[in-house]
């Protein structure tokens, strides 16, 4: 092999080096900005998993009561003594959703600035929040009642009967209330970070 084509294939060899190195030099593309900085604001559903477990503690203990009632209509005794742990339980509940919708807002406000706004989240999470302190003042009067059902024993007087009646309509509309909060709540965090599904 002559040196003419030594130097052929030296120059061949030296150019396929410097392809690589400037394939493996050039930076990648990055994603779009604003995609890149949706991904990076990541809000923790959380708080929505709690809303949504306050929301079922309560119907459940509203559910417990109003088989309670039913059995008072039946002519049957009842006994509302368990009924307090599971109002208090609700209650529990609705405190710690209301605590983390509220740590998540004020992270939310932190962003306002930036370019995905996360003004409807936060709108959305005030009445959720405004609901679910509805729900649990209702929830606490109810329980008031159900201790004083506790006090006249397994045959309460109408009068103390029709107040608990009262409170648990009451409850059965404000957690309606609360629920349709949240589905609106999960549609905006679902716009705020474009998902298909929480």
């Amino acid at each position: 092999m002559n040196s003419k084509n030594l130097k052929v294939i030296a120059a061949v060899i030296l150019s396929c080096l410097i392809m690589i190195v400037i394939v493996i030099s050039t930076p990648k593309p990055e994603p779009h900005r604003s995609k890149r900085r949706l991904l990076s604001k990541r809000v923790d559903p959380e708080y929505l998993r709690l809303a949504n477990q306050a929301l079922s503690k309560t119907n459940n203990a509203n559910g417990a009561m109003l088989q309670k009632l039913g059995q008072l209509a039946n002519g049957e005794k009842a006994d509302f003594s368990p009924l307090t742990a599971t109002n208090i339980a609700a209650i529990d509940a609705l405190a710690e959703a209301d605590k983390s919708i509220k740590l998540c807002n004020e992270e939310l406000q932190d962003l306002k600035k930036e370019e995905v706004s996360p003004t409807i989240l936060i709108q959305a999470n005030m009445k959720l929040i405004a609901s679910l302190n509805e729900i649990s003042e209702i929830m606490k009067a109810l329980n008031t009642e159900v201790q004083h059902l506790e006090k006249e024993n397994t045959q309460p007087l109408p009068p103390a009967i029709k107040k608990v009646v009262d409170a648990s309509t009451k409850l059965t509309n404000a957690t309606k209330k609360g629920t349709k909060a949240l589905d609106e709540t999960i549609s905006a965090y679902r716009e705020y970070h474009q998902l298909d599904q929480l």
